[in-house]
């Protein structure tokens, strides 16, 4: 426990699907034990294989650059809207005024954060400048598997400004502080928004332990 809120640093061998299945099951149990009924954004849905598993059952977004995959997706399930774009464009183009998003999944090879950054600027000035109204919702999950501690492993965090003050604060020792950094750029990008974290964690996988699974459990 941290500042109130739950903190867990699971160490995995393998980054498999049953490790990213079983934490979405968990944060969308958690999400309807407050009452709520989940509209999932799919911000990098890929072929949908976590879809099928985890929210077959939900209304939801699909967001997807691969003209490819999008027709799949949109064959696959029909009854959800499909983005043939990138993330951050789509947010940037008001996907928040048009559906009541209450649970994010950016389940991507890279780094989410350009994702996740938009979707909480798109709420603020930012977004007022973007011409998007966003429907706020009490209760916000935000699910995301994490590649960038490979950067900051291997390339150095300080080739990434977003980095820069945990650079200073954790020095070499910032990939063993991988998963607390992550949570504490959650924390800030929702404050701004009114939203405060209640739910935190973070799963190392992969067997190198570079890639980080992690749920935000956020309320305003």
């Amino acid at each position: 426990m941290r500042n109130g809120v739950p903190y867990k640093i699971d160490k995995l061998d393998n980054a498999n699907v049953g490790e990213k299945i079983r934490l979405r099951r968990r944060a969308l149990r958690r999400l309807m034990e407050i009452g709520s009924v989940p509209f999932v954004l799919d911000a990098y849905a890929g072929y949908g294989r976590i879809w099928a598993q985890c929210y077959r059952d939900f209304d939801g977004v699909a967001i997807e650059k691969v003209e490819e995959k999008c027709y799949a997706l949109a064959s696959m399930r029909p009854t959800w809207p499909v983005y043939c774009t990138d993330s951050p464009s789509a947010i940037k183009q008001g996907i928040l005024s048009r559906f009541p998003i209450n649970f994010v999944d950016c389940d991507t090879y890279g780094a989410p954060w350009e994702a996740i950054e938009t979707f909480f600027a798109s709420m603020g000035h930012q977004g007022q400048e973007w011409g998007v109204e966003p429907v706020f919702q009490p209760r916000l999950d935000i699910v995301a598997t994490d590649g960038g501690g490979l950067a900051v492993r291997f390339s150095g965090a300080w080739q990434q400004p977003r980095f820069a003050r945990f650079v200073q604060r954790y020095g070499a020792a910032l990939f063993e502080n991988y998963p607390q950094v992550c949570r504490e750029m959650i924390e800030d990008l929702a404050r701004p928004a009114g939203y405060e974290l209640v739910d935190w964690i973070a799963l190392r996988v992969g067997r190198d332990k570079s890639m980080l699974c992690f749920w935000a459990g956020l309320e305003c």
